[in-house]
């Protein structure tokens, strides 16, 4: 890693995980510090996640805490990170570090190879899943690709992984765009990078379930589906 790298990471009740998680990701850069930016984007946490982020931040001078008051979902708190961060590169991972942060190394090539936006991906050859999602999450994944190659978003396996690299120009363009708020955020930025002629490159990473994942399957699949259909027919300003 030559180049600075902001590293984006969304909060919602996180009291338990965020430590730790700041812990390996300091530990693995420890030796390129100079080069690294980490912003907790907090989505109104009830807890102590904000407390334990702001005293973190007071002991390291490369967090930095981005509070908000209210909880207004993912997407919100992953957007408003991306637009404040600074580094040449912008990732956005979720706090549980599901896909290990050392698997960013797995995006190097594909930038230097001209990639835009690389995304991690758990449904690729290649890929390593350590522990399977249960069998409905896994069930899912083919209709959602079919879903998304009929609404616009052709050749990506895996949308929802919560591990995602940008180019700095990519930044503005795609999330000043971005008005989706929940979880189906995921989407638009790939809608809207795709239809920016962003070059998005898909990595096989290694990835391991989380027991206490914030997704509840089934509400927030029917929440997915009829964000999909929003997206497609929301009329962009791409001038």
């Amino acid at each position: 890693m030559a180049s600075s790298l902001s590293i984006i990471i969304p909060t919602y009740n996180e009291e338990r995980r965020l430590r730790p998680s700041l812990e390996r990701v300091l530990e693995y850069f420890a030796d390129r510090q100079e080069l690294l930016e980490i912003l907790i984007s907090d989505d109104g946490s009830t807890d102590r996640t904000r407390e334990l982020a702001e005293a973190y931040a007071a002991d390291h001078p490369v967090v930095r805490l981005l509070p908000h008051e209210e909880n207004r979902g993912k997407g919100h708190v992953v957007r408003r990170g991306m637009l404040a961060a600074k580094g040449d590169f912008v990732l956005f991972s979720d706090a549980d570090l599901a896909t290990p942060i050392e698997e960013i190394e797995k995006f190097w090539p594909a930038f230097e190879e001209g990639a835009d936006i690389c995304i991690a991906s758990r449904a690729l050859p290649g890929s390593e899943v350590v522990k399977y999602q249960p069998w409905y999450r896994k069930a899912s994944g083919p209709i959602l690709r079919f879903l998304l190659n009929f609404f616009g978003i052709a050749g990506i396996r895996d949308t929802q992984c919560g591990f995602k690299c940008f180019r700095r120009e990519t930044i503005e363009p795609v999330f000043s765009r971005q008005t989706t708020e929940n979880f189906s955020f995921d989407l638009e930025i790939l809608y809207l990078a795709h239809r920016l002629g962003y070059q998005i490159r898909e990595i096989p990473v290694r990835w391991i379930d989380n027991d206490d994942s914030r997704v509840h399957f089934f509400r927030d699949s029917l929440r997915i589906l009829r964000d999909m259909i929003t997206i497609r027919f929301r009329r962009y300003d791409f001038r």
